[in-house]
């Protein structure tokens, strides 16, 4: 990593921790250490809402050649095989309005997870509107879809009652889009 990116990812990462009250770990990289996806940052949130449990979620982010990857994801994971479905039908929802260059996905492990991908020099050129798209983007989705999460978890919703929550969010302007739109 080149240490200008270094010093500037650093920095926002520790102005966003601190915004947010996330929790950093630093990850070393040792050879007894075996992954295929190095991380750099690993950073954590616990969100809470008086309805439903807490939902903690997690920030890895690495470095690969000339790009930077932040994947946000809730732990442990939420889906299973029977609600797998429903959470990829909300995944999809939550992708339509979101024009920030991430997306929400979900994979065989189970994750229902949000990720961007930025190239170093944009993080460089415009570091505030990369630490938007890193960190406010997602963690306000999460705080949004905190309900239908744990809704879904639990089988209590299914995805067409999650999806009619949030575009109910939306249309009374209690989620400002603003904070998906880059345009």
């Amino acid at each position: 990593m080149s240490e200008n990116i270094n010093i500037v990812l650093q920095k926002m990462i520790e102005r966003k921790a601190s915004e947010f009250s996330l929790e950093k770990e630093k990850r070393p990289h040792t050879g007894s250490i075996i992954s295929i996806f190095l991380e750099e940052w690993h950073l954590f949130a616990w969100l809470e809402h008086p309805l439903v449990p807490t939902l903690e979620i997690q920030c890895s982010i690495s470095v690969k050649g000339d790009f930077v990857r932040a994947v946000w994801f809730p732990h442990p994971t939420m889906l299973t095989p029977e609600t797998r479905t429903d959470f990829t039908h909300f995944a999809n929802e939550a992708n339509l309005e979101l024009h920030s260059g991430g997306r929400f996905w979900c994979n065989d492990e189970m994750d229902f997870a949000y990720e961007i991908v930025l190239t170093k020099e944009m993080i460089e050129k415009c570091e505030a509107e990369a630490a938007r798209l890193f960190f406010d983007v997602p963690y306000s989705s999460y705080q949004d879809f905190h309900i239908p999460l744990s809704m879904l978890k639990k089988g209590v919703w299914r995805s067409d009652t999650a999806i009619q929550y949030i575009r109910e969010l939306r249309s009374k302007g209690f989620v400002d889009n603003s904070d998906y739109d880059i345009w």
